[in-house]
């Protein structure tokens, strides 16, 4: 049971359901059912009990006001505390060996989508109930592993390949190796740019990480990092991937000229727009409801990203929400 509540954290989007049109419900179903057969194992510190009453707040909040909200958003709102409750309960579970199985999943996936992006593309809309790869096509985006659209696939991705580096051995193999380039190559067809982003920042901590363990490869990892930068960003400059829409992101977001229409300035100016409604309404909805305000904005579209409609939605509750949610993840992995 623990392993499949894995899995579909691994995959959150599977299996869509008509009431969950995002994140689906499986793995938090799976989890909080195995948390309530160990009830009596769990054991919270102060900051888990703080960000367990802060996350029912939100959720029994968000209840009465869902008809501005998404069942998406709810879920994801309890989800983080759980799947942490959950993983100090199982983090045995999560082996080496299980996330191979996972990542190979994606491989598969990934071969398929250089082969035929069409049966790619069939596979993922029986799989998930919201597909936007047609959307994404026109943007010139790619792959969007068993996620709605590529950026977020990337997000998943990275975060699998996080926890499969924290159990790599000290002595790495050439399986190891192949292992990252095949990794490397499924980012790489999502031609996302906030994916390419996000994965880098994640391998960059993991680099980072190394500091405290002292290992020989600490100096070389990072001048691995600081080597393929610098060649793609050369390449790059020089016409090389001049059709991959992940690299024009990226250029466009080193250079500052981001515009408002594109993906990534939709996202930008969502969270800056979200922290300027702050400063009118600092509890969110909360208090425009409370202030009989009609002309509250739908989260989706308007709000693409998780902060940012937590944000709008919950006001400072939602910062920080954000800030315990980092402080449990840092001291739990």
């Amino acid at each position: 049971m623990a392993r499949l509540g894995y899995f579909f954290i691994a995959f959150p989007y599977l299996f869509g359901t008509p009431f969950f049109l995002g994140i689906q419900p499986w793995a938090l179903i799976v989890c909080a059912s195995y948390l309530l057969v160990n009830y009596k194992n769990i054991s919270l510190n102060f900051s888990q009990i703080i960000f367990s009453i802060l996350s029912l707040f939100l959720f029994v909040t968000g209840i009465l006001m869902i008809q501005k909200l998404s069942y998406g958003l709810l879920v994801s709102l309890i989800c983080p505390i759980t799947f942490i409750l959950f993983y100090n309960l199982t983090h045995e579970k999560l082996t080496l060996n299980f996330l191979n199985i996972v990542l190979s999943i994606y491989f598969i996936f990934g071969f398929l989508y250089i082969i035929s992006p069409e049966i790619f593309e069939s596979i993922h809309k029986l799989l998930l109930s919201q597909y936007r790869i047609d959307i994404g096509g026109r943007r010139g985006t790619g792959a969007a592993f068993f996620a709605p659209e590529p950026g977020l696939g990337a997000g998943i991705l990275s975060m699998i390949t996080f926890a499969w580096l924290l159990r790599l051995p000290k002595k790495k193999s050439i399986q190891h190796l192949a292992t990252f380039i095949l990794i490397c190559l499924c980012i790489f067809l999502t031609r996302s740019g906030t994916g390419y982003l996000f994965f880098f920042f994640i391998v960059a901590y993991y680099v980072f990480k190394l500091f405290d363990s002292k290992l020989a490869t600490t100096l070389l990892s990072i001048f691995i990092i600081l080597l393929i930068s610098s060649s793609i960003f050369f390449l790059y400059n020089y016409g090389f991937f001049e059709n991959n829409h992940g690299f024009k992101a990226l250029a466009m977001i080193l250079s500052g000229d981001i515009a408002e229409n594109s993906s990534v300035g939709i996202r930008i100016w969502s969270i800056i727009d979200a922290f300027t409604e702050l400063k009118v309404y600092e509890l969110g909805n909360i208090e425009r409801m409370m202030n009989g305000v009609d002309n509250i904005r739908l989260l989706n579209p308007g709000y693409p990203t998780n902060i940012s409609r937590l944000v709008y939605a919950f006001g400072y509750f939602g910062i920080l929400y954000y800030f315990l949610l980092y402080q449990n993840l840092n001291t739990t992995f």
